[in-house]
């Protein structure tokens, strides 16, 4: 391979063309564009700094492109800043769901759309594997 053709490979990579576009572009095989993109750090999605800051802590969050932009850097910055902002999460009012336990009849309040149907893990390992019934005889 020339070094025009690695750097029209480069170029045409970082267009966001992928390795079976470039390879009918310059007629040499697809294994040889991937294997160059590989060793020269080419390979996978491309990513992009916007400048964007993490919602949390104000640094740059890498963008893939094509997909849903995203507002935080890292989980850990994403949990710390929902954990904060807990009054965001009920915005609609229909979050929050009241529910009867079927175990132990409790009334307590699940969050999201499934049905809850126990209070706690408790109460559905006694109701799974036991039914209530204690094995003391």
């Amino acid at each position: 391979m020339t070094n025009d053709e690695k750097q029209i490979i480069k170029k045409l990579r970082a267009e966001g063309l992928g390795y079976k576009s470039i390879a009918a572009v310059l007629k040499i095989p697809v294994g040889t564009v991937r294997s160059f993109c590989r060793r020269e750090g080419f390979d996978g999605l491309i990513r992009e700094i916007k400048e964007l800051p993490c919602l949390w802590c104000g640094s740059p969050v890498l963008q893939n492109p094509k997909r849903k932009q995203k507002k935080f850097c890292s989980d850990k910055c994403r949990y710390k800043w929902w954990n904060s902002h807990p009054e965001i999460l009920n915005k609609n009012g229909d979050s929050f769901h009241k529910h009867n336990c079927k175990y132990c009849g409790k009334e307590f309040v699940h969050y999201g759309r499934t049905n809850g149907k126990y209070c706690s893990h408790e109460c559905y390992i006694k109701d799974r594997f036991n039914g209530g019934r204690t094995y003391e005889d």
